[in-house]
């Protein structure tokens, strides 16, 4: 694998949650993505690709990354590669959500990268956090990835359709069960 010549780490890009699920909204919209689509469907339109993290090392001695491991890679616009445990199928939950928080490091930390760096910069982000900015980044990306695969308004109406059968969900917004429950009870019960 090729790394950028003028790579860096990934820059916070500051907004509150609510701010982040509106950006995801708008690049759902934007770009024509539907929930329940598979989110490595976004990839070929936006110039990006899909790998296997640390090719054939994660192969011969298991599937888990290491904490050198990184999960994606910016080499410039429109062109960047999405790095996927070798266990990991793009058509499975766990993994659609991998890949929605690769799109959301590059949706909201490609540009401050760039902005900081230069048009040329490109963006390294680690499988596992190694700084507090960089744990700052993953829990935007996460937030970015909930926003794309589950917008809390269609998680509610869906909630209040299935009688919150999370099974039904799951395959619906293509989530994992445990982190859609928990989603629901953050955001979308009203507080007392």
């Amino acid at each position: 694998m090729r790394l950028p010549r003028n790579a860096h780490d990934p820059i916070p890009c500051g907004f509150s949650r609510d701010r982040i699920f509106s950006e995801a909204a708008t690049f759902a919209s934007g770009i024509g993505f539907a929930v329940g689509t598979p989110a490595v469907s976004l990839l070929a339109k936006m110039g990006g690709k899909t790998s296997i993290m640390n090719g054939l090392a994660d192969v011969v001695i298991g599937s888990m990354p290491s904490e050198d491991s990184d999960c994606l890679v910016v080499y410039g616009e429109r062109d960047f590669l999405v790095l996927l445990k070798p266990s990991d199928n793009p058509d499975l939950a766990r993994a659609n959500l991998e890949v929605a928080k690769a799109i959301g490091h590059y949706v909201l930390h490609s540009p401050k990268v760039r902005e900081k760096h230069g048009a040329d910069a490109g963006l390294i982000v680690r499988h596992y956090p190694k700084t507090s900015q960089e744990e700052l980044c993953q829990r935007e990306a996460v937030q970015f990835a909930f926003g794309l695969l589950a917008p809390l308004d269609r998680l509610k109406a869906e909630w209040e359709h299935t009688g919150g059968d999370l099974k039904k969900l799951r395959e619906m917004f293509r989530m994992p069960l445990e982190l859609l429950e928990a989603l629901y009870q953050e955001c979308a019960v009203p507080t007392a």
